[in-house]
């Protein structure tokens, strides 16, 4: 696995099912180039549509690929973010994280990003 962690900054490579979500490990690769330490999250759908590329992605980051909510009681498995990379975020997931609907973790997360002050370009 990667060299998770590091004492290197975190960011959260988030991705929905758009066609781009296909070359999510360029973002991952290009993060881990300019000393990131990156983790990737999906939607049930984009997870779904790279399923073949999970173990590479887990390979690369050193971390899980994260889809669903822990259980209560469980621990995190992935590092606290210091940024948050959603891209692509469909239009599904943009109007859910504008409703506050937060069904999938990764829109949860994003929803929660956003209450704890992270910024939005």
């Amino acid at each position: 696995m990667g060299d998770a962690g590091a004492g290197r900054p975190v960011v959260y490579v988030f991705g929905a099912a758009a066609g781009v979500v296909l070359g999510i490990g360029e973002a991952v690769r290009a993060g881990l180039a300019r000393g990131w330490d990156v983790a990737v999250g999906l939607t049930q759908a984009a997870r779904g549509w790279l399923e073949a590329q999970v173990p590479r992605l887990e390979e690369l980051t050193g971390h899980p690929v994260k889809t669903a909510y822990r259980w209560p009681g469980q621990p995190d498995v992935l590092p606290p973010a210091d940024a948050v990379l959603f891209a692509p975020a469909t239009f599904n997931s943009v109007n859910s994280l504008a409703l506050g609907l937060t069904g999938s973790w990764v829109v949860g997360y994003a929803a929660e990003a956003a209450g704890k002050g992270f910024r939005w370009w």
